[in-house]
């Protein structure tokens, strides 16, 4: 066990309480789904390039045209999906990326359930749109596995703490702090799933707090 990750968790968890809690951290609003956490693989990408402040209106519009679920939304037309997600912004884009996944969960997976069962990263990450961190989230939060997203806000917390040398401002030095901060919650940290989802919450609400100290 990494020691220092664990009483960065301890710290965070004694700071901040049930603001994370994962399922205050991360909502299921309208349990359409089978999981119900699979909405999370839609909130996950409504979530992209916009705040969470947004999401629920969207995933209300959804949820009203009965465009929660990965069948309705791999056959509803991309302009129907992108008019009730604009509250996200980039809702052309969003609106392709969530069909293109959910396309890719009804024909190769057949269900929800067996999708969260059994895609891997490598699948997610072959779909447009899909990137590491997004793909992390996914099977963190909606798949129930043991993935470490690594963002901007692990990457501040973790360079704040010296668990990283600096925060990086390159692409290189990205990609080789993000591995770095990978392998160190990988192999030093406790192995539980909901441990895992409160340590990626508290990484955005301090990342946050630094943000808005420099600032």
């Amino acid at each position: 066990m990494n020691l220092e990750i664990q009483a960065l968790y301890e710290k965070l968890t004694n700071h901040f309480g049930p603001r994370s809690d994962p399922d205050t951290w991360w909502p299921i609003f309208a349990n359409r789904t089978e999981p119900p956490e699979f909405e999370r693989v839609i909130t996950n990408v409504l979530v992209q390039n916009s705040s969470w402040r947004s999401v629920p209106a969207a995933v209300q519009r959804l949820d009203e045209q009965n465009l929660l679920t990965a069948n309705t939304l791999a056959s509803a037309p991309a302009e129907r999906i992108a008019e009730c997600i604009k509250p996200t912004g980039l809702q052309a884009q969003k609106a392709l990326r969530i069909k293109t996944l959910c396309d890719v969960v009804v024909s190769r997976f057949g269900t929800e359930s067996n999708f969260c069962k059994a895609a891997t990263r490598e699948d997610l990450l072959r779909i447009a749109g899909i990137g590491p961190e997004t793909a992390d989230r996914i099977l963190l939060y909606a798949c129930s596995r043991l993935a470490w997203p690594v963002d901007t806000y692990c990457l501040r917390v973790f360079a704040h703490q010296a668990l990283i040398s600096a925060f990086p401002n390159t692409p290189a030095g990205r990609a080789r702090s993000s591995s770095e901060a990978r392998t160190m919650v990988t192999d030093g940290f406790v192995p539980q799933l909901a441990t895992w989802q409160r340590f990626h919450a508290l990484m955005q609400l301090e990342g946050e707090r630094i943000r808005q100290e420099s600032h």
